[in-house]
């Protein structure tokens, strides 16, 4: 009886060790991720825009750049199109300092208001709450990822009346009714990657209480990044400014310009000059034919309906 006593105390306490190292190597992980100068590669994680919104083919690869400075937080993703052959890149788009902006393949560059494939990856660092911190429960192992030494770190919440009115501040009678919503649509279990060595989180994925995963998020590769790096001026000769990533894509304006350059637009319109001024000049000889097949018509019309009579 002894003896068993003193086999589960161990396991007690292997698995109180397991919680606590769980807790701070994930503790440690949103804290030096925060700060990290990284460079990873991924999958795209945004869906496609419907057909008929998407002019241009979907990008099925980004390279996702980040780099803390004094001035803020400036990031860089590179979509690439993905072939048999090769991979290429088709768009790229920066935020720093001064904003943010596109830059296409044929050397197109404009600033836009928003690109939402430029934050997506930061929600990679996201970290947890304070009171979700606190409530969990922790496992962890250290296994090798792509020659990597990296922390496998599972976290779980409780799903009780307690913890979730704790959780959303609803009081009982509200969460009653949204207890079904919370269950399946907020994470209960959490699943994350980190680099052992950087302590950097390299992948997530969030679960439901039913254990449905309903978040994924994963680098294929990652390094680390120069401070220094070179990869976030603004580009040069911007023209214009986009409301969206999806604007910037459909480039309407980019080929209204493109038009001009090539001398189309002038072209077009020393050739549309002379047959506008000849219209003009000859307008009375082009509307007299007009005119009469008007007057005919109403007097052809008023015989008809005085027969009629």
């Amino acid at each position: 009886m002894k003896r068993i006593f003193i086999v589960l105390l161990l396991a007690v306490l292997v698995i109180k060790i397991q919680a606590v190292d769980g807790q701070n190597v994930l503790r440690r992980a949103f804290e030096e991720s925060a700060i990290c100068n990284l460079k990873a590669q991924m999958r795209n994680p945004l869906p496609p825009l419907p057909k008929g919104m998407a002019i241009l083919p979907p990008t099925q690869k980004l390279v996702f750049c980040r780099q803390t400075t004094k001035e803020g937080l400036n990031l860089r993703v590179d979509a690439l199109r993905v072939t048999r052959r090769s991979e290429e890149v088709s768009e790229t788009y920066i935020k720093n300092a001064e904003g943010i902006f596109g830059l296409a393949k044929d050397g197109f560059a404009a600033e836009i208001v928003e690109v939402p494939v430029l934050w997506f990856p930061e929600l990679m660092f996201k970290p947890l709450t304070p009171f979700e911190m606190k409530s969990a429960n922790y496992s962890g192992s250290k296994f090798l990822r792509n020659g990597r030494n990296c922390f496998s770190i599972i976290v779980t919440l409780p799903t009780s009346d307690d913890f979730l009115q704790k959780l959303t501040g609803e009081p009982p009678e509200v969460l009653a009714g949204k207890k079904k919503m919370y269950l399946a649509g907020r994470p209960f279990k959490y699943e994350f990657l980190i680099d052992a060595e950087e302590y950097i989180v390299v992948s997530r994925k969030h679960y439901n209480a039913q254990g449905k995963m309903i978040f994924a998020l994963v680098f294929d590769s990652w390094e680390s990044l120069s401070p220094k790096a070179d990869l976030f001026k603004t580009p040069s000769g911007l023209k214009g400014k986009f409301i969206d990533q999806a604007s910037f894509a459909s480039r309407v304006l980019a080929k209204m310009i493109e038009r001009q350059k090539t001398g189309w637009g002038e072209y077009l319109s020393k050739r549309s000059a002379p047959v506008i001024h000849w219209v003009l000049r000859n307008s009375f000889w082009l509307m007299m034919p007009v005119a009469l097949l008007a007057i005919t018509a109403i007097v052809v019309i008023r015989r008809l309906s005085n027969r009629r009579k």
